[in-house]
């Protein structure tokens, strides 16, 4: 699941842009996941609007469901594949902002009152319906430290 992470591609205005993806912690009180990490998108002009997609290239090889996983505040989609869970989200309910989601991707469009947008995605192997919540919990903004 490691190389599906690292197919991870992030597009601003067309362009895939480099990043970095940070790792956050995988266990709290709530969740324990096999990974969790954040990757943090400058937003270069906040006065005009942009369109943001973030996608797991592998996805597209993989025999894989996904699915919309949204809460208040959290913009996420979830995809099952070879018995791990996937999820990746973001902040939600923001109003300048339109959410849309493909099967392999996430497209966030509108004016960012942020000065960095950020993404969260985290696994769970071996997903069960005792854990099958956790990688959902470890991409919601609130749970980011």
């Amino acid at each position: 699941m490691e190389n599906l992470i690292n197919t991870i591609s992030i597009k601003v205005d067309g362009k895939v842009i480099k990043f970095d993806l940070q790792p956050l912690p995988c266990e709290t009180t709530c969740f324990k996941v096999d990974f969790r990490g954040k990757i943090v998108v400058p937003i270069v002009d906040k006065e005009c609007k942009h369109k943001l997609e973030f996608m797991l290239l592998k996805l597209k090889e993989l025999d894989s469901n996904a699915s919309p996983e949204t809460d208040e505040n959290l913009f996420a989609v979830s995809f099952f594949a070879d018995n791990y869970k996937i999820c990746i989200g973001t902040t939600g309910d923001v109003p300048s902002l339109n959410y849309k989601y493909n099967n392999y991707s996430v497209i966030v469009e509108g004016l960012f009152p942020f000065e960095e947008y950020l993404i969260f995605i985290s696994y769970i192997k071996n997903v069960d319906s005792k854990n099958e919540l956790y990688p959902w919990l470890a991409i919601d903004p609130g749970f980011e430290k």
